[in-house]
């Protein structure tokens, strides 16, 4: 019993004892996390230098095991260069550091535009390295080799999703000005070739505009946030004669800040009527596009209210991520034989120059905005497009879509181009993005670096940029066009004999980077009147080739001389603008669509730059983008029945003429569709999904869920628009017109023409039963 009672009171006193180092332990552990967590702020908030808007966050590191080290990083999503700060220190680091640590973008940090986005810490806590900017925004980072990935908490996700290491701070990258038309060394980017309207447009040919534009591959590869306007024109509503205090009004309520401020300036003048609305888009490259291509793309745009708002698409904006939403909607698909997908329309790659149509005109569809009052005007500029594989009207534009910017801002009231002719003032190539690179030698030497670039010579050795452009008074279309509806004749198969042609005077600026001229690119790109004014472009050294841009350029003296490849440094050489990222942006359709009626289960395309569309076929009144009109019977009859004649009577219509001189693109094959049985008029197919990659299996619509198609009503008296400069009374849809078919023969060659009364063509015969 002694020997346990001794036992017992060791025991105890062990335990007392152990009790004492485990409080003590505690007490030591304590104390160390303590101490840990005050040295995981490696740096405190608040560094910075005076002059910025912003400074630093806090630099936090919870795990302090080793990390990369590096002197900067190129975020991919925005081409942006954050260099890290020394610690405790707003200049930059002299060479790699810690991952850990603030960056600086050191390209806009310092000027007037500067906010939280151009500064922001990479931090580490328990879950892993993490960005957080000077504005709040956050999201988490995780190492792949040299380079961060970052989660979809990153709001410019879709556009890239890596910050890749820079270790050599002697080479800048810019994502713009490399090619612009000021030596200023900041500000807006921009170089223009251009051609403007000799004596200008007269107010009898106002209700349309149609042009060519050349396409070619200016790029050997795809270029990283580079966007190029092949030519067009901005179409705005003529409010001459303007008046200034008007002007600085018509962008106050615009969500665009740079455009509202500018417009307001009294020193802008006349400069808001030329902002606040606009027909637009154009063949080009674009710095938005989820799926870029060599061969450039075309996307329309029209814009309202300075641009808060821009569509592209019935269902997308230009370029926008989201899905237009219901209560903006304004392009409705007319066209039953092409896809619209929000990326852009491909086409089939050519090294002949080939030339693509643009037409836009204003037609007197019937009204249907009872919903908002029945205060729209009666102008529905229609989209026509002309290639070898496809020619007719594509989309138009409600006219409420113009009326929307006033609600906001009623000083845009009856200035808008539902109730206003267009005008126009030129053509012209917008260079707006294009990288570069540049760097400065130990012995002071400045050399620069450009995407490969090139231009496509024709036979005469030039590049003409666009030719034939036209512009139409109401009688070339919109007259006739409203009478076809009222006494159900057929829609005119041909305008052009009430075409004005205009004539067209080149015209360009030099070329500055960074403040210094490149005398070069200036002669290259001097914009030239070509065919005594019907078009315009360059003049090139040689005939039926791409011809390359200089790409290396040495500085002295203030200019930028071009020098050969083999004279820069091997770092510049090295120098990539190729996306670093396989896209993974998908375009998809909003949930509120579900409660338009399909007629179809869903389809799929694939398209040459690599992405697949999936898309149904909705009865024309039962498309989406005209839910928000809550049409009614009345308006659906009209419309519809519109909507079917231009579908018959302008299928694969030659209504625009071919252009004087060359070939014709043509679309990429995977864009153009076929009416399912059934559905052959009266029906249009709508994108509901674009994502990169091969075309994947989609499921049959379980028609349960799907609202009832609406059916089809009879087209009643309710008004539809007036010809224009026309005394006639407000004209009604006719049904159910009878119609003929005849055979017309020239020589080998056919035609069935049907109609209320069928006229052979010009050349043609009535062919004679025997």
């Amino acid at each position: 019993m002694q020997r346990s009672f001794n036992f017992m009171k060791r025991h105890a006193r062990w335990k007392a004892l152990l009790g004492f180092i485990l409080a003590l332990q505690i007490i030591i552990f304590s104390s160390s996390s303590i101490a840990a967590q005050q040295s995981d702020v490696i740096q405190p908030a608040g560094v910075g230098n005076s002059s910025w808007p912003v400074k630093c966050p806090a630099v936090i590191d919870t795990q302090h095991t080793d990390q990369p080290k590096v002197a900067a990083f190129k975020f991919d999503a925005t081409g942006q260069i954050f260099t890290r700060l020394a610690d405790g220190s707003a200049s930059p680091t002299t060479g790699p550091e810690n991952v850990i640590g603030c960056y600086a973008d050191f390209n806009y940090i310092d000027t007037p535009g500067a906010n939280g986005y151009h500064l922001g810490t990479i931090s580490r806590d328990a879950k892993g390295y993490y960005w957080e900017n000077a504005a709040g925004i956050r999201w988490g980072l995780t190492l792949s080799g040299s380079t961060f990935l970052t989660d979809k908490d990153n709001p410019y996700y879709s556009n890239g999703n890596q910050f890749i290491f820079v270790s050599d701070l002697n080479i800048k990258y810019f994502p713009d000005r490399a090619i612009v038309s000021s030596d200023a060394i900041s500000g807006s980017p921009g170089y223009y070739v251009s051609a403007t309207v000799v004596g200008g447009v007269p107010t009898t040919n106002q209700s349309g505009f149609g042009w060519y534009s050349t396409l070619w591959p200016l790029i050997e590869k795809p270029v990283s946030h580079f966007q190029v306007g092949l030519s067009s024109t901005w179409i705005g509503p003529d409010n001459s004669p303007n008046n200034p205090a008007v002007a600085q009004k018509l962008c106050a309520t615009s969500t665009n800040q740079y455009l509202k401020d500018l417009a307001g300036k009294p020193s802008s003048g006349n400069y808001g009527y030329y902002l606040f609305q606009t027909i637009e888009g154009s063949l080009g490259w674009w710095g938005g596009e989820k799926y870029p291509s060599i061969f450039p793309k075309y996307q329309a745009n029209a814009t309202q209210n300075c641009y808060t708002s821009e569509i592209a698409t019935p269902g997308w904006g230009f370029y926008r991520d989201e899905p237009t939403p219901r209560n903006a909607t304004g392009f409705i698909q007319i066209s039953n034989q092409i896809i619209l997908p929000p990326d852009g329309l491909t086409f089939q790659a050519d090294s002949n120059s080939p030339q693509l149509g643009v037409t836009w005109l204003s037609l007197p569809l019937p009204k249907f905005d009872h919903q908002f009052g029945g205060t729209a005007g009666e102008n529905s500029w229609t989209l026509f497009m002309k290639t070898g594989n496809f020619s007719g009207p594509v989309q138009f534009v409600a006219p409420q879509f113009w009326v929307d910017g006033s609600i906001s801002n009623p000083i845009q009231n009856g200035l808008t181009l539902d109730k206003k002719n267009g005008s126009i003032g030129q053509l012209s190539s917008e260079w707006n993005s294009i990288p570069y690179y540049e760097t400065n030698t130990s012995a002071g030497v400045v050399y620069s670096k450009l995407p490969p670039l090139q231009l496509q010579s024709d036979s005469a050795s030039k590049l003409v940029f666009s030719r034939d452009l036209v512009a139409y008074g109401a009688g070339a279309v919109a007259n006739q066009f409203a009478q076809s509806l009222k006494s159900g004749t057929n829609l005119p198969s041909t305008i052009d004999s009430d075409a004005l042609k205009l004539s067209l005077n080149g015209l360009s600026s030099p070329v500055f980077q960074n403040g210094k001229s490149l005398p070069s690119l200036t002669t290259i790109l001097n914009a030239s009147t070509l065919n005594s004014g019907g078009a315009y472009g360059l003049n090139l050294t040689s005939a039926n080739t791409l011809i390359k841009l200089p790409q290396y350029f040495q500085e002295q003296n203030g200019i930028r001389t071009a020098v050969p490849e083999s004279t820069v440094p091997q770092s510049l050489k090295e120098a990539s603008f190729e996306p670093t990222s396989v896209p993974t942006f998908v375009y998809e359709s909003p949930n509120w669509w579900g409660s338009s009626p399909t007629a179809s289960p869903t389809f799929n395309a694939q398209l040459n730059d690599g992405s697949s569309v999936e898309y149904k076929w909705y009865k024309f009144v039962d498309q989406p983008a005209l839910q928000r009109f809550e049409l009614n019977a009345t308006e659906k009859a009209n419309l519809q029945a519109a909507a079917e004649k231009m579908q018959k009577d302008w299928a694969k219509s030659q209504l625009i003429k071919d252009p004087s001189s060359g070939s014709l693109t043509n679309f990429d094959s995977g864009l153009l569709v076929t009416p399912p049985s059934g559905l052959e008029i009266g029906y249009v197919p709508i994108v509901v999904k674009q994502y990169y990659g091969s075309p994947k299996n989609t499921p049959t619509p379980t028609t349960s869920k799907s609202p009832t198609p609406t059916p089809t009503p009879t087209p009643t008296a309710t008004p539809t628009a007036t010809p224009k400069n026309s005394p006639s009374p407000k004209v009604t849809v006719t049904p159910n017109v009878k119609k003929l078919t005849i055979n017309c023969v020239k020589g080998k060659l056919i035609k069935k023409i049907t109609a209320v009364k069928p006229v052979c063509p010009k050349g043609y015969k009535k062919k004679t039963a025997k």
